[in-house]
C-alpha cells in the first residue's frame, strides 16, 4: 500500500506536468491546398514534401516565437471548383494565419481571390502567371514569373542553341501556357528569331496530330511547348512518330519525373526552364538536397524546392511579425529581402514577385541535367518586342499532299476506334432501346487493363493482352447487365438512365483507387516495335497505325458475321425485333441480352487496347477525356443509325474524318464542334440516322 507521502508526491508531480502542458502555447496553424490527387498529383505531392521539410526543420529549431508550426492540408484534386471550398475552409473553419498554394496558375488565381476576400496572406510556391499576384496585396509568390521564364527560354534558344526558327504548341485552356507563349513569341522575335507557326490544344487532349502536322509543314528548328508534363509527354510521343525530331523547349510545368516515364526516350534532348538544379553547388542547395533525400529517399525537384522556399518566406515573415496580424504579416512577406532560399536569393519586387535567375535543364535518358543559367535582363536595356506572332499562322506551302495523307491516315485510325466503341452502344440499344452510358467507362477500363497486363507480363504478346482485356471487360459487361440493368428491365426509363450514370461513376471512382489503377497518368508499354512500314510524301505509315486499323476491321467483320451469319445472331435480331415474341419462340432472352452486353464490352476493351497503343500516355481513369471519347462514339452510333450495326461502323468512320479533317484544315480548337454540328445536321434532316433503322438488320 502506498504511503500518504508518496500519494501526495504523485499528485504534486501530476499537477506540475499538467501545468506544464497547459502552459505550452498553441501552435501557429498554416494552411496548404494543392493537387494531391488527379492528373497533376505529382505537383501537389512534391510541393507538400518541400513545405513539410521546412516546417519540421523550423520546429526542431524551436519554432516561431516559441510556438510550433502546424500545417493543415486540403486536396483540391486539380479542380478549380474545389479550390474555393478548400481555401474557405482553411480560413473560416481552421483559422489559419496564412495559406500556401497552388502550383497551377489558374488554381492559384482561384484561391487568391478567396484569400484576398478574407484578408489572409497567401503565397503561391510555383504559379508563374502574372495574374496571380495581380489579384491583390495579400497575395505573393516564391517563384519567378512567366514574363521572365518566357524570356529565358527565348534567350537560351537564340544565344546558347543558336536557333532562329521556332514553332509554338501551347495549351489554350490555361493562363500559364498562354502567357508563356505570348512572352516567348514576342521576345524570340525581338531577338531576331522567327515564329514560323503557333498551334493550340486543350489540356487533356489525346490527339495532337493536326497541330503537329502543321508544325512539321512549317519546318521549325525548335518547338516551344509551355504545357504540363501530362500533355507534353504525349506530345513528344506523337511528334516523333510523325518524324518531328527537333528539340522541344518548355517551362517549369515539365518538372516531373512522370514526364520521362510517359514520354520515354522521345523526350531526350529537350530542355525546359526551371527554378532549381541539383547540380548547383550553393551550400543552400546541397544542404536541402541532402535533407530531402534523407527524409523522402528520393531526389528533390524544382517544385519541392519552391514549396520549401515558400515556407521559408512565410516563416521569415512570421518571425518579423509578433502579433500575427494578417495585414502586418502580408506586409512582412511583401518586404522580404535577401532571403537565402534553395532556388536563389529572394527579394520581393513592388508586385510581390521575387527577382532571381532561371536555370535551364536538359532531359537525358530519364535524368534532368543542368544546361545553363539565364540572368534577369537589365532594366535599363529593354529586351521585349512590341508585337506577337499570329496565333493561327499555318505554313502550308509545299506540304499539301503530306498534310492530306497524314490527316487521312489519322482519320482512318481514329474513325476505326470510334466504330468499335459505337458498336457496343448500338447493340445494347438495338435490344433494350436504352443508352448504356457506362460503355465509355468499359472502354477506359479496357485501356487500363491492357496497360496492367502489358506491364505485369513483361514481354507480353499483343494478342494475349487483347484476349485478356476482352475477357475482363466482357465479364464486367455481364455483371453490369445482370445486377444493374436486368432488375430494371420493366422499370421506367428514367430509373435505367440514373442507374447507368451511377454505374459509370462507380467504375471511374473504383478505377482511381490505389489498388486498382490509381490517380496518376501512365504510359502503355510498347507491345510491338513501332517501325515505319512505308513513307510517302514525308508521311510515315507506322506499324501501330496499320495494326489499329487492321484489328478494328477484323473485329468488325467478325461481329458482322456473328450477327448476320449465325444462329445466335438470328436470335439476337429476333430479340431486338420483339423480345416477348422471341421468348414465346423458345429463345432464352436473358442469355441473349447478357451475350450482347459481353460482346459490346469486349469490343470496347479491344478499342481500349488499340487506343492505348496509338496514344500510349493514358490519363487517369476519372479524366474527362474518356467520357468525351465515349460520347463521340455514341454520336457516331446515332449518326449512322443507332441500332444498326453497319450504321455504327459508317458513323464511326465519318466522325473520325469530320473531326480530323476539320482540325487539320480549319481549326484544331473546334474539333468537338465539328462532331456535334454533324450530329445536329443528321438529326434535322434524317432523324433515324444515315442508314436508317432497318428492322431486319438491327441488333
Amino acid at each position: 500500500m502506498a504511503t500518504p507521502v508518496r500519494v501526495v508526491s504523485l499528485i504534486a508531480l501530476l499537477a506540475l506536468l499538467s501545468a506544464d502542458a497547459q502552459a505550452e502555447p498553441a501552435p501557429i496553424l498554416i494552411g496548404e491546398y494543392g493537387s494531391m490527387t488527379g492528373s497533376e498529383a505529382h505537383f501537389g505531392q512534391t510541393t507538400h514534401r518541400g513545405i513539410m521539410l521546412a516546417v519540421e526543420q523550423k520546429n526542431a529549431a524551436g519554432g516561431v516565437h516559441g510556438r510550433r508550426l502546424e500545417v493543415r492540408v486540403y486536396d483540391d484534386q486539380g479542380k478549380s471548383q474545389e479550390v474555393g471550398t478548400a481555401v474557405t475552409r482553411l480560413i473560416t473553419n481552421d483559422k489559419v494565419v496564412a495559406v500556401l498554394g497552388e502550383v497551377s496558375s489558374s488554381l492559384s488565381i482561384a484561391g487568391a481571390r478567396v484569400a484576398q476576400q478574407y484578408g489572409v496572406p497567401m503565397i503561391s510556391p510555383s504559379s508563374t502567371a502574372s495574374g496571380v499576384t495581380e489579384v491583390g496585396d495579400m497575395v505573393s509568390r516564391a517563384c519567378f514569373v512567366d514574363a521572365f521564364q518566357g524570356y529565358a527560354a527565348a534567350r537560351f534558344a537564340r544565344d546558347n542553341l543558336a536557333l532562329s526558327r521556332a514553332a509554338v504548341l501551347y495549351d489554350q485552356a490555361t493562363p500559364y501556357s498562354k502567357e508563356l507563349y505570348a512572352v516567348f513569341a514576342k521576345d524570340f522575335e525581338a531577338m531576331g528569331g522567327t515564329i514560323v507557326t503557333a498551334e493550340a490544344y486543350s489540356g487533356g487532349d489525346s490527339d495532337y496530330s493536326a497541330q503537329l502536322t502543321s508544325i512539321k509543314a512549317a519546318n521549325p528548328e525548335i518547338i516551344y511547348a509551355p504545357g504540363y508534363y501530362t500533355d507534353v509527354g504525349n506530345i513528344h510521343l506523337q511528334a516523333r512518330k510523325l518524324g518531328l525530331m527537333q528539340p522541344f523547349i518548355g517551362g517549369d510545368g515539365w518538372d516531373s519525373p512522370e514526364l520521362a516515364r510517359i514520354g520515354g526516350d522521345t523526350v531526350n534532348g529537350s530542355y525546359f526552364t526551371s527554378q532549381y538544379a541539383n547540380e548547383d553547388q550553393r551550400p543552400e542547395v546541397q544542404a536541402y538536397a541532402k535533407a530531402f533525400r534523407a527524409k523522402y529517399n528520393e531526389t528533390p525537384d524544382g517544385l519541392s524546392a519552391l514549396g520549401y522556399d515558400a515556407a521559408l518566406v512565410l516563416i521569415d515573415a512570421l518571425e518579423r511579425t509578433p502579433s500575427l496580424d494578417p495585414k502586418e504579416l502580408a506586409r512582412a512577406i511583401a518586404t522580404t529581402k535577401d532571403l537565402s532560399g534553395v532556388t536563389g536569393t529572394i527579394t520581393m519586387d513592388a508586385n510581390r514577385n521575387p527577382v532571381k535567375e532561371a536555370v535551364i535543364v536538359k532531359l537525358d535518358h530519364g535524368e534532368i541535367v543542368y544546361a545553363g543559367r539565364v540572368q534577369p535582363p537589365d532594366p535599363d536595356n529593354p529586351w521585349r518586342g512590341t508585337s506577337i506572332a499570329k496565333a493561327d499562322g499555318r505554313a502550308t506551302s509545299g506540304a499539301g499532299l503530306s498534310r492530306f495523307l497524314q490527316t487521312l491516315l489519322d482519320a482512318l485510325a481514329v474513325g476505326s476506334l470510334y466504330a468499335l466503341i459505337a458498336l457496343g452502344y448500338t447493340m445494347v440499344y438495338g435490344i433494350l432501346t436504352f443508352i448504356n452510358f457506362a460503355h465509355s467507362d468499359i472502354f477506359m477500363t479496357g485501356a487500363w487493363v491492357s496497360l496492367t497486363l502489358a506491364t505485369g507480363m513483361g514481354s507480353a504478346n499483343v494478342l494475349v493482352v487483347l484476349v485478356g482485356a476482352m475477357l475482363v471487360c466482357g465479364l464486367m459487361g455481364f455483371a453490369i447487365e445482370r445486377f444493374a440493368y436486368r432488375p430494371l428491365r420493366r422499370a421506367p426509363r428514367l430509373n435505367v438512365l440514373i442507374t447507368a450514370i451511377g454505374v459509370s461513376l462507380l467504375i471511374q471512382n473504383v478505377g482511381q483507387l490505389p489498388g486498382v489503377f490509381g490517380t496518376q497518368p501512365k504510359r502503355m508499354p510498347a507491345l510491338i516495335e513501332d517501325q515505319t512500314l512505308a513513307t510517302l510524301a514525308g508521311v510515315h505509315l507506322r506499324l501501330v497505325d496499320a495494326l489499329v486499323v487492321t484489328l478494328a476491321v477484323v473485329l468488325m467483320l467478325a461481329l458482322q458475321y456473328l450477327v448476320f451469319g449465325t444462329k445466335l445472331g438470328r436470335a439476337m435480331r429476333a430479340v431486338s425485333y420483339d423480345m416477348r415474341s422471341a421468348a414465346l419462340m423458345g429463345i432464352n432472352v436473358d442469355r441473349v441480352v447478357s451475350f450482347t452486353f459481353v460482346t459490346g464490352s469486349a469490343l470496347a476493351a479491344a478499342a481500349g487496347l488499340l487506343y492505348a497503343m496509338k496514344y500510349p500516355g493514358l490519363n487517369q481513369p476519372a479524366h474527362a477525356t474518356w467520357v468525351l471519347l465515349g460520347l463521340k462514339a455514341f454520336v457516331a452510333a446515332v449518326v449512322g443509325g443507332i441500332g444498326n450495326v453497319r450504321g455504327a461502323v459508317a458513323g464511326g468512320l465519318l466522325i473520325g474524318f469530320v473531326e480530323l479533317f476539320g482540325a487539320g484544315y480549319l481549326s484544331p480548337h473546334l474539333r468537338e464542334l465539328y462532331v456535334f454540328a454533324l450530329l445536329i445536321a443528321v438529326l434535322l434532316f434524317k432523324p433515324s440516322g444515315l442508314l436508317g433503322r432497318a428492322t431486319v438488320e438491327k441488333v
